[in-house]
């Protein structure tokens, strides 16, 4: 009997990943996230050395284990918990927005896993990018 194929997990803060089209999203336009509700269960964002001095004012840092380790902040301590976001999705202070936030909901991936090159994606499911009158 055949069993159904495993969905691929998608990176942090995605719900889907769609590659953005010239003809399907020709009219589509992007507008800013009126907050950051997306991330309010992270307690744990990636960040590239580049970001250190910028998000230890702000944050601590710390690494993941194993043999690829990953430079993080920490924005709590238990799983689900960011306590640098209120309630409505917002930072409680004014604080440092780490890279890999601020490009959702867009990334780079490859369509298929022998592809090399890689497409442009986003999280249809988000409010940041549609058919709306204004935006980029």
């Amino acid at each position: 009997m055949a069993s159904t194929p495993q969905a691929q997990a998608l990176p942090m803060f995605y719900k889907d990943l769609v590659p953005l089209n010239s003809k399907e999203h020709a009219k589509w336009k992007v507008k800013g996230l009126d907050d950051a509700s997306f991330m309010q269960s992270q307690h744990a964002i990636p960040i590239t050395t580049e970001e250190f001095s910028s998000a230890s004012r702000n944050y601590p840092i710390v690494f993941s284990v194993g043999d690829n380790s990953v430079p993080l902040i920490l924005m709590g301590l238990n799983e689900g918990v960011n306590t640098f976001m209120n309630d409505e999705g917002r930072f409680s202070e004014p604080a440092y927005v780490p890279a890999y936030v601020r490009r959702y909901p867009f990334m780079l991936a490859k369509l298929s896993p022998e592809a090399e090159e890689l497409s442009l994606c986003f999280d249809p499911t988000t409010d940041a990018i549609g058919e709306y009158k204004e935006g980029d």
